[in-house]
C-alpha cells in the first residue's frame, strides 16, 4: 500500500509542476529541466508496484501497446 501511496504522491508532484507552469510561475524550458526527475520518481514506483506483484512489466507494456494499436489504429495519408 505504501508504495500505492507514494506513487500517487509523485504524480501529483508533477500535476503540481504542470499547474505552475500553466498559470505561468516558470516557463516551459524549466519544467522541462524538472520534468525527467519527476518521471524517474514515477517510473520508481511503478517498477517497485510491478516487482512485489509478480508482474512482468516489460510484457505488461508490450501487451497494453499491441491492445492500443489494435484500438487506435495509425491514420496513414
Amino acid at each position: 500500500m505504501h508504495n500505492s501511496l507514494a506513487l500517487a504522491g509523485e504524480v501529483g508532484e508533477l500535476a503540481n509542476l504542470v499547474k505552475k507552469y500553466d498559470r505561468g510561475d516558470f516557463p516551459f524550458a524549466h519544467l522541462l529541466d524538472l520534468l525527467p526527475g519527476e518521471l524517474a520518481d514515477i517510473a520508481i514506483y511503478v517498477v517497485k508496484l510491478a516487482y512485489q506483484s509478480g508482474i512482468d512489466l516489460e510484457a505488461a507494456l508490450l501487451a497494453k501497446l499491441s491492445e492500443n494499436e489494435n484500438r487506435f489504429p495509425r491514420i496513414r495519408e
